[in-house]
């Protein structure tokens, strides 16, 4: 996982404020929200029910949107830093496996994250697992989780759009 400082960096570059960096980035960084960096990693709730045991898997981007939901900051800065956020922790797990970066390798990992990050939001859209998790776990209507996530998907694509310069500034920070 990169700096928060990073974040905080970046996401001052893309206009998102630095109370709301510090708030998602707590969110996803913490575990307080199903699991430790929630948007790259799915979760499982365990439920004892009446008949035994179920499992429930939460796709961690449905993870994140009920829990931005829940606690009523769903508006599009917070989107914005969510995407901004599994889009530099994504670019971070590549980058490391290297010694020596050059323009190349964070070109090729920055295009990688890109593509990842957009697909992890449209696998979300394409599956129901999360949807048939009890309420009690997670509160949005299915439809409403539905909007979100096309809502979601709208801002990733624009944050992935971002041009590879102001990334790159992002990442020599």
């Amino acid at each position: 996982m990169p700096s928060h400082h990073i974040h905080k960096f970046c996401a001052s570059l893309l206009g998102i404020s630095e109370d709301v960096v510090n708030y998602v980035d707590d969110l996803v960084d913490s575990g307080r929200c199903y699991v430790h960096d929630i948007g790259l990693e799915d979760s499982l709730i365990v439920v004892n029910e009446g008949d035994g045991q179920r499992i429930y898997i939460v796709l961690g981007v449905h993870g994140v949107l009920h829990c931005l939901y829940r606690e009523g900051r769903i508006d599009d800065e917070y989107l914005k830093a969510f995407a901004l956020h599994i889009l530099l922790d994504c670019i971070d797990r590549k980058l490391k496996v290297y010694r020596r970066v050059s323009e190349d390798v964070i070109a090729k990992a920055v295009d990688t994250c890109r593509e990842f990050v957009v697909n992890r939001v449209k696998i979300s859209l394409d599956t129901p697992g999360t949807y048939n998790t009890p309420a009690l776990y997670l509160p949005l209507p299915r439809e409403t989780l539905h909007e979100l996530t096309l809502k979601l998907l709208n801002v990733v694509q624009n944050i992935t759009a971002t041009p590879i310069d102001k990334l790159k500034t992002c990442i020599a920070y």
